[in-house]
């Protein structure tokens, strides 16, 4: 059985920064801008997904997102494979456009 030649992850980045003052506004906006920058889509408030092509793009991506998060708050990252993040279970709501559009289909490597 030959092993495939890239094992596709998404990266799942779940935050919680604070806003009380214009400084955290400020740093609050600029993280999510940049997290859209570097190409995640939101899937919840404060959850972002990005479609990663191997285990070595997702480590790439965790250090550019290392050089722009704020110093203060709770930033969490989580790496799956894409078949697990396939069996997702949604119980309410409907999954965003931007996620909806985050498909494999739409992955181009150059």
């Amino acid at each position: 059985m030959n092993k495939p030649l890239f094992r596709e992850m998404r990266l799942v980045v779940m935050y919680d920064l604070p806003t009380k003052s214009d400084k955290d506004k400020k740093n609050y906006q600029k993280f999510r801008q940049n997290l859209i920058k570097i190409g995640f889509v939101q899937a919840q408030e404060s959850i972002y997904v990005k479609h990663c092509t191997n285990p070595d793009h997702v480590n790439r991506t965790i250090l550019k997102i290392d050089k722009f998060a704020p110093e203060i708050g709770d930033i969490r990252l989580l790496s799956i494979t894409e078949k697990q993040y396939l069996r997702i279970m949604q119980l309410r709501g409907e999954k965003s456009l931007d996620e909806q559009n985050l498909t494999n289909d739409s992955l181009v490597i150059i």
